[in-house]
């Protein structure tokens, strides 16, 4: 089938160049036209090299999470956690500074503290930080999530989170529940 198309395709290239040039002539005009108007025309304003190389390489946006990675010298984090464990009296650890600094980070940052819907965005009114907690031995993971994080000090985040990854690991958080996924 696809030979007879071809065939057929450059039959009539045939005949309109031997026999009858009009729709050779209407051919060459249309694409030379269109290299002009594509070439020489405004198409480099909206599709720069990066911005096809976005096209070509992402999808479009269905998830609000965001993911990094960096690495720090922590000696002034851990100098700054045992001082504050020792005006607290609570086990405080790296987990609960990296959420702490989120929080805060994100209240001075509102660029990033939203949701997008249909095109739009729409910054959102608190600052929320969630943080993963091994249940069942390994065997799965719950989310737990720190509401109005830019409000809360240090202490405050170890006990909510704290109390919060206790109900989880004792299988007691009803949102969890509702999941009822399971990594095994």
């Amino acid at each position: 089938m696809n030979s007879f198309i071809g065939i057929a395709v450059l039959a009539g290239f045939l005949y309109s160049f031997l026999i009858d040039g009009t729709y050779m002539k209407i051919y060459v005009i249309l694409v030379v036209g269109y290299t002009i108007l594509t070439q020489l025309g405004n198409s480099n304003r909206y599709n720069n090299k990066s911005r096809k190389c976005n096209i070509a390489t992402w999808n479009a946006p269905n998830n609000s999470e965001m993911r990094a990675t960096y690495e720090w010298d922590m000696e002034n984090a851990e100098k700054y956690l045992k001082r504050k464990q020792e005006e607290t009296g609570l086990p405080l650890t790296i987990t609960h500074l990296v959420g702490y600094c989120a929080g805060h980070a994100f209240k001075d940052e509102s660029d990033v503290n939203g949701r997008l819907r249909l095109g739009n965005y729409y910054p959102k009114e608190s600052v929320e930080v969630s943080f993963l907690v091994s249940c069942e031995k390994g065997r799965d993971l719950g989310m737990y999530k720190v509401r109005e994080a830019d409000r809360k000090s240090i202490g405050e985040y170890c006990k909510e989170l704290s109390t919060g990854s206790k109900k989880l690991r004792a299988n007691k958080d009803v949102n969890h529940k509702k999941q009822g996924v399971s990594l095994t």
